[in-house]
């Protein structure tokens, strides 16, 4: 990734990178910032992330996120980390399993409080946008995702049976003409 982008032009550079969890590491995040790139990541539910959201569910500071999500800002230091960075905690109530039977759920980490389920992410930045906005950042990096899951899923690009590279060269490229 850091070679690709070193290659590019000034011009043509990203704004911001956005990952998943495996992401949110120290090595990704300090890549980032040594060449001046803003940075979105879902950190993983370690013991001192958990640990934070146990912390943290209790205060009442908690702002509008969108699409029915509370979030708040926060500051964290892992311990693999050599300084503390902004952390985006973001929690919406677990909808009910009944009406949502038919849909494949996500396996989100939930947390109860007050006799109410929620489930809940932590998001690291360096941007300095609002909550809100740097929630819906993290919600589209799943929208442009979902377009390589259709292609895979749907269209049937996930993998083919023989082992004739060429073969499975002109299928993919027919799926890809007719998406």
């Amino acid at each position: 990734l850091w070679a690709f982008l070193d290659g590019l032009a000034e011009r043509n550079r990203p704004v911001f990178l956005r990952g998943d969890s495996h992401w949110g590491a120290e090595k990704a995040m300090v890549g980032a910032e040594e060449r001046g790139l803003g940075y979105l990541f879902k950190l993983k539910q370690s013991a001192n992330v958990k640990k934070l959201i146990g912390q943290i569910f209790r205060k009442e500071e908690w702002v509008e996120a969108g699409q029915q999500w509370q979030g708040r800002e926060d500051e964290l230091r892992l311990s693999g980390w050599t300084k503390g960075r902004r952390v985006i905690d973001t929690a919406g109530k677990k909808k009910s399993r009944r009406k949502a039977a038919q849909q494949l759920t996500l396996d989100l980490p939930e947390l109860t409080y007050q006799g109410i389920q929620y489930e809940y992410a932590v998001l690291v930045t360096s941007l300095s946008d609002p909550v809100r906005t740097v929630a819906q950042h993290y919600r589209d990096r799943g929208d442009a995702e979902n377009n390589f899951d259709e292609l895979k899923n749907q269209w049937g690009w996930a993998g083919f049976t023989t082992q004739d590279r060429k073969r499975c060269q002109i299928l993919g490229r027919i799926i890809a003409l007719v998406y």
